[in-house]
């Protein structure tokens, strides 16, 4: 006999569901890929290869259908960072050489060929820079400038839209790993730091439009991404313990007010611009899904079980408005993450065996490990998507996926398993759990 533990989501909620617009292939190798968006929806992708032991990189542009390729700089030069403008203006930080005294910040043409401008930053990186970009066409750049393995320290930089000349620069503590906007102008630095005892920390750092500093909050250590909603609201992730992720909302004064765990290993982080959370996270074992849009994968015939990779969305309350297993998506990888404004998700990933494109874009068809493209948003602008009412099933006790075995106890996940209002079983020997309740069997 099978003892069955039925649980999830309930009947689906149809306030909030994103569902899939198109799955495409993409062309790209994984290692070192980065991808943005503009408010149009249109996707960047920059992308970098090994050629005579000398790195380039390009910038592809690709349109929000996803079926023209509108244009590819190829640089010339390595890369390190890249942020695009809500206008769709692009923005690169190039690769250190070991002739440079300084710095450089490079924004592309607008037709897709060479640069527009080139300026000096005034220092030298001593790391990758965390970039961003705001409406008016202004860059944000914070970077490490001084090696020291006790206080780091680090220089945010503002240039004016023309890139002509060096707004401010203000000086912070800490490596910083990412920079976000808000409305007025100012600036949040997200990073990792070590206190006086040698322990590893992060922190959070808001410098003002006229680049004063404001305050400096010290975290426990994982925060890796910052981002800022339409509104101003401040949010921060990052990694817990190294098996889940956490989302916490920021008040004025830099401290965290509400906290968000999703399970498994989180892997990238965006928001939108009413404060909605995404997050992808991979996991091998069961997870508690709401509207998911495809199935998680096990295979029979191996003993491992494949990582499968999600997208939760949190609400500005700290509610789960969908967790789903990406479709197409079934093999170990790092997705990267995109949200415009109006919350159009792109999603770059590996696929999996179970992979199928919905429409063709301008790159060549891949097999089983090639990245693809998924762009997923609310039903306004796609057809209502199906829900699984069985995503994934698997031992109640450890959570692990894999082959049922009589006996065992089992728990489910997915949409509308039961009622809205669980029921408990109450049994006692002789007798065996029930096989119908509440309308269910």
């Amino acid at each position: 006999m099978i003892l069955l533990s039925a649980t999830g989501a309930g009947a689906a909620t149809p306030a909030f569901q994103i569902g899939v617009n198109y799955r495409e292939w993409l062309s790209f190798p994984e290692s070192g890929m980065q991808l943005a968006t503009d408010s149009s929806g249109a996707a960047y992708f920059l992308t970098s290869t090994l050629q005579s032991n000398v790195v380039l990189s390009t910038v592809t542009k690709l349109a929000p259908d996803g079926k023209t390729l509108l244009w590819q700089n190829h640089l010339g030069f390595g890369v390190s960072a890249m942020t695009v403008d809500p206008n769709g203006g692009v923005y690169v930080s190039p690769m250190r050489q070991q002739s440079d005294i300084t710095g450089y910040v490079a924004k592309l043409s607008t037709t897709g060929t060479g640069l527009a401008w080139t300026t000096s930053l005034g220092f030298l990186p001593q790391g990758p820079p965390a970039m961003a970009a705001d409406s008016q066409g202004r860059v944000y750049l914070a970077a490490q400038y001084v090696v020291n393995f006790i206080t780091p320290s680090a220089y945010v930089v503002r240039l004016n839209a023309s890139g002509s000349a060096i707004d401010f620069t203000t000086s912070i503590l800490g490596a910083p790993i990412s920079i976000a906007l808000d409305p007025s102008g100012a600036a949040y630095i997200a990073g990792s730091a070590e206190s006086t005892e040698g322990v590893l920390t992060s922190f959070l750092a808001r410098v003002a439009s006229d680049g004063t500093a404001g305050y400096y909050t010290v975290f426990p250590a994982g925060i890796e991404t910052v981002a800022v909603d339409a509104n101003g609201n401040v949010t921060v992730f990052g990694q817990s313990s190294g098996i889940s992720g956490v989302v916490q909302r920021i008040d004025s004064s830099g401290a965290a007010t509400l906290e968000t765990t999703v399970p498994g290993t989180a892997v990238a982080f965006s928001l939108d611009a009413a404060g909605n959370a995404y997050v992808a996270a991979a996991s091998n074992q069961l997870y508690p899904v709401k509207n998911s849009l495809a199935t998680c994968l096990f295979d029979p015939a191996t003993t491992l079980t494949r990582y499968s990779e999600l997208l939760n969305v949190i609400a500005p309350d700290g509610s789960i408005l969908q967790a789903t297993y990406i479709p197409g998506e079934d093999n170990l990888g790092s997705p990267l993450l995109a949200v415009t404004p109006s919350g159009t998700v792109l999603l770059a990933a590996i696929a999996g065996p179970g992979f199928t494109p919905t429409q063709a874009g301008p790159f060549p068809a891949g097999t089983t490990g090639s990245m693809f493209l998924s762009n997923l948003s609310s039903p306004a602008s796609n057809s209502p998507a199906p829900t699984y009412s069985l995503a994934c099933g698997g031992n109640s006790a450890g959570l692990a996926i894999g082959s049922i075995s009589p006996g065992e106890l089992v728990t489910l996940f997915g949409n509308g398993l039961g009622p809205q209002q669980g029921v408990q079983a109450y049994v006692a020997p002789p007798n065996l759990y029930p096989t119908r309740m509440a309308n269910c069997r």
